[in-house]
């Protein structure tokens, strides 16, 4: 009996197929340890933009008008927000009892600013009415950062509730990370009914008036979180103001 071996081409052959299984099998290998990185990466954003709304929804929610000495309780701009809010601390590695009562006082002021040089969101946290300390990072990888301000007639970029006398009754903040993804609304997820319904009040808001400025194409406060020429927000949250003008929110107010 005559044994037959392989051919030179039938080897090549092997090799060929042998080789171009294991190209295939590394490919996809790289495209799920990529993905796997992405989806990290994704994660660690959508972790610290949470952290960041539930952080601004705590100190709006317990934030005073000013006044008083105090100065202002809320002065927002569209890129930084400073917020006097009640709560008290507890002082860790404080030496002198006037660094303590300071840090157990029930006010504290919590200022955020956007840094576009450093693309990251900043903040300092001081005990008492008067904002100082180091500055810290509170979220990396952010394109673009803005606020807007309702008064319970209009929206507008900046406000002052020592010169109004009353806070706002909300604030909207409006999120681009650098990194992209899908646009986020909140408050649709969160079910709230509509920026110009909240939950305390039932009546509808009247139309708003025509607005000149980068949001002028915004027909209502429920209108997308689209600014002239830039993609729509990654993330977006509408705060209503507890001890804000709620009567703004009534019909014909």
């Amino acid at each position: 009996m005559i044994r037959r071996g392989f051919t030179m081409i039938e080897v090549l052959i092997a090799l060929g197929l042998l080789a171009a299984l294991g190209g295939a099998v590394f490919a996809f290998m790289g495209d799920l340890w990529r993905g796997r990185d992405a989806w990290r990466a994704s994660a660690e954003d959508e972790r610290g933009v949470s952290m960041l709304m539930d952080r601004l929804e705590e100190d709006l929610a317990s934030c005073v008008a000013g006044g008083g000495g105090l100065g202002a309780g809320i002065r927002g701009e569209a890129g930084r927000l400073l917020v006097i809010s009640r709560g008290v601390g507890v002082p860790v590695g404080v030496s002198d009892a006037s660094s303590a009562k300071r840090e157990l006082s029930d006010l504290r002021v919590c200022e955020y600013r956007f840094d576009s040089g450093r693309r990251s969101l900043m903040g300092r946290r001081t005990p008492g009415t008067r904002a100082s300390g180091e500055w810290f990072e509170v979220l990396p990888g952010v394109e673009r950062f803005t606020m807007r301000y309702f008064d319970g007639r209009a929206w507008a970029e900046t406000f002052d509730s020592e010169k109004t006398g009353v806070l706002p009754v909300a604030v909207e903040v409006l999120v681009w990370l650098s990194s992209g993804g899908p646009a986020v609304d909140e408050n649709a997820i969160e079910g709230e009914s509509s920026p110009t319904e909240p939950e305390v009040e039932s009546d509808p808001l009247p139309p708003e008036p025509e607005r000149e400025g980068e949001f002028a194409d915004d027909a209502s406060p429920a209108a997308p979180a689209v600014l002239r020429g830039v993609r729509a927000a990654d993330r977006r949250r509408l705060i209503v103001i507890p001890d804000g003008p709620l009567v703004g929110w009534k019909e014909g107010s």
